[in-house]
């Protein structure tokens, strides 16, 4: 699947259609337009469908939508907001601090995604039955159902994690509807969601043509559900997953599909771990199990579809004319403590992470912002590799996917849930490539502590940690009585902290459970909806 201006427009045309089909508000049945009752009629319009659905997922931007491995990212130890001040981007400020409300921006931002993204495939399903696939379409009338089952089950997914007490959607809800919609049961939830997962997993393919490659395969799929499998058992504290048919998903069951996984031979570790970062040698990779398509498409700017890696301009230093990145926005800044979490030798801390020290050397400077660690982002950054050349506003085409699921992962999750021999294997692996030599065991501290250094600053941390409970949660994430770190080279006081302690310190409410608050519109549209605990 390749992504362009086409996908974009014809985006817009579903959801307009969408909201212009309802009898409620329209009486005057429209002849030269497209609608939800005169679209879905051939495999071309299920697979623009499809196009739509998956559009919400490549959704970053800063008015109208927050990046989700941004965000999290932020809200883990690993990261910082950084920006200009404490105000820029305050949904974030709010979130990274444990002090967000009904009314922050980020968090209804990423509840809308959600239910965007739900609602879209809900649509396609109510009308699947009705579209004709040729007798030669057979095989695409199987995937594209499997296709829009996993985007349900995967948006699912994101919501529930976020916050908890999101209403499960398995039909098209109106404007009308929606003030009855209660929140769901969240076992029931995560039930549906491996139910949706398993059903995708029967009829996905294993593999698609070069023109289709960033579609979703089986593969990703069972990754998927492994990741819901180890939130939902780690944070609930239970030994198994519900599925709706009644039957419950285990370890065993979860441990053969990521075994499927790294049996099937389509996968295997990228031999250099910094070209998985940059577009040309990273994207569409062995590695890469599933990823979201960014490109550098000529004419966007903000008032198009953006199908650049936005976080690549967020992430890069402020005011720099250095010659090693192109100058950006400064967030998403590295903490000091994660810095210092690496084992010496390890190459992934080089990959990971870039310093003021290297970027001024030989020559150039750059303008200590907000939470200034001297620590900047070097994977999802302004790469020279991948500055856009297509015209448009340049800061918001940078080519470079995100690596949604990456092998290293699925190698990962695999030793956590098999934490023998054959877990040793899978986590030296790992290890190997990043320039490190084996360990004889393996226990749950030895996984997190890989899983933190490989998969580091690619939105996965904050659910990691979450999952092992809160009381671990608030141990990593509080922090309180900061020590500033002191320049590391001799009269460059940016090499270290700049500003002051309480600018680096935080608490992890535990009242709130890690979870985001239900936007407020929400509530005001239905008022049998309830707020989270904290909020």
């Amino acid at each position: 699947m390749k992504f362009n201006t086409l996908y974009f427009k014809i985006v817009v045309l579903l959801f307009l259609s969408v909201l212009t089909s309802c009898s409620d508000y329209l009486e005057i049945d429209p002849t030269d337009r497209q609608t939800t009752d005169n679209f879905y009629k051939t495999s071309g319009d299920a697979y623009k469908a499809l196009m739509g659905i998956y559009q919400p997922m490549t959704f970053q931007g800063w008015e109208n939508w927050h990046d989700l491995s941004m965000t999290l990212d932020i809200m883990s130890d690993d990261c910082y907001k950084g920006g200009g001040s404490i105000a820029d981007g305050y949904g974030w400020s709010e979130l990274e601090r444990f002090v967000g409300n009904s009314q922050t921006p980020t968090a209804g931002d990423l509840w809308s995604k959600c239910y965007l993204g739900i609602s879209r495939a809900n649509v396609l399903l109510s009308k699947y039955d009705d579209i004709e696939f040729k007798d030669s379409e057979a095989e695409d009338k199987k995937s594209f159902k499997a296709v829009d089952l996993f985007l349900r089950a995967n948006y699912h997914l994101e919501a529930v994690r976020l916050y908890e007490n999101f209403p499960l959607l398995t039909s098209i809800v109106t404007t009308i509807d929606w003030r009855d919609i209660e929140q769901s049961d969240v076992h029931e939830t995560y039930a549906q969601i491996a139910k949706d997962m398993l059903d995708a997993i029967e009829n996905l393919p294993e593999s698609y043509d070069v023109s289709n490659q960033a579609r979703i395969t089986k593969w990703a799929a069972k990754a998927e559900l492994a990741r819901g499998f180890l939130f939902y058992t780690g944070y609930y504290q239970k030994s198994t997953m519900p599925v709706t048919d009644g039957t419950d998903l285990t370890k065993e069951d979860v441990l053969n599909h990521l075994t499927d996984i790294i049996a099937s031979g389509e996968f295997s570790l990228q031999l250099n771990y910094r070209d998985m970062f940059i577009a040309s040698t990273g994207d569409y990779s062995s590695e890469m199990v599933f990823e979201i398509p960014h490109g550098d498409m000529s004419g966007m700017d903000w008032n198009d579809g953006k199908t650049g890696n936005v976080r690549c301009v967020f992430s890069a230093p402020s005011a720099y004319t250095g010659t090693k990145l192109h100058s950006g926005w400064a967030f998403i800044i590295p903490t000091q403590e994660f810095n210092e979490q690496f084992e010496a030798g390890d190459l992934r801390k080089l990959a990971s992470i870039v310093t003021v020290e290297e970027l001024t050397s030989p020559a150039g400077i750059l303008i200590p912002r907000y939470q200034h660690t001297g620590l900047f982002c070097y994977k999802y950054t302004a790469h020279n590799e991948n500055y856009p050349t297509g015209g448009g506003y340049d800061v918001l085409n940078y080519a470079g996917n995100y690596h949604y699921i990456r092998y290293a992962d699925v190698l990962l999750m695999a030793a956590e849930l098999d934490m023998g021999a054959q877990g040793i294997t899978w986590l030296n692996m790992v290890r190997n490539r990043a320039g490190l030599s084996n360990v004889a065991e393996i226990n749950i501290d030895i996984v997190y502590q890989e899983r933190r250094s490989e998969l580091a600053m690619e939105g996965i941390r904050y659910w990691d940690v979450l999952r092992r409970g809160l009381d671990y949660a608030n141990e990593k994430f509080t922090v309180q009585n900061y020590e500033m770190r002191p320049p590391r080279v001799s009269g460059e006081e940016e090499t270290g902290d700049v500003g002051s302690p309480g600018d680096y310190e935080r608490v992890f409410d535990l009242e709130k459970k890690g979870f985001l608050p239900i936007p407020q519109y929400e509530l005001d549209l239905n008022i049998g909806m309830t707020q989270n605990d904290g909020y």
